[in-house]
């Protein structure tokens, strides 16, 4: 008879929400913040997680972390240690992490929920096919703080025989966009 152990891998991602300090916002918040999606009232909402979007979370999680190992071994800074940015304007903190810095670019991986897959002709068959608003704020954000002047937003692609990475849209970067979005972060602080 077959022995098996089952071990229960989310339980660590259940232990410790998502909580929101004063004055300090995640680049990831951003996009929400400017279009109302997430209000001063609801900022310090405790954010928990279902099992699926854990599950989606963790997948992403895996996925980065190889692409991360990948891209260092070809001169992208992917530790999320070193590259941590703290920005801060006013009395605002800006916090983000890029998925890799190299030379004059920011990369912005992207896994979604299934993997990217290409057919024979190499035609998409699954994926993200364009770049969501809230990732190319995310990018807008990095290349101002981290003073770069192109970003990437890519995904991986899997072949047959080869793993790539797509790239789905460049974005430039735009100072005066970013000091602007300071400023509404700065206003936003202000009704908490």
């Amino acid at each position: 008879m077959k022995q098996t152990y089952t071990y229960d891998l989310m339980a660590f991602a259940r232990q410790e929400p998502r909580k929101r300090i004063k004055g300090r916002f995640k680049v990831s918040d951003v996009w929400a913040i400017q279009n109302g999606y997430l209000q001063p009232s609801q900022y310090f909402d405790t954010e928990i997680m279902d099992d699926e979007q854990l599950v989606k979370t963790q997948w992403g999680v895996m996925f980065h972390e190889y692409f991360s190992t990948l891209l260092s071994r070809d001169g992208w800074q992917t530790s999320q240690k070193e590259m941590k940015k703290e920005y801060t304007y006013k009395d605002i903190t800006l916090v983000g992490i890029p998925d890799g810095l190299k030379d004059n670019i920011v990369l912005e991986l992207k896994t979604k929920n299934e993997i990217v897959v290409a057919d024979e002709n190499e035609h998409i068959i699954q994926g993200i096919v364009e770049a969501k608003d809230w990732y190319i704020t995310q990018v807008k954000c990095y290349l101002s703080m981290y003073e770069k002047e192109i970003g990437w937003i890519a995904q991986p692609r899997f072949e047959k025989n080869a793993i790539h990475l797509e790239l789905v849209r460049t974005v430039k970067r735009n100072d005066e966009w970013f000091f602007n979005m300071l400023d509404e972060l700065v206003e936003f602080n202000k009704k908490l």
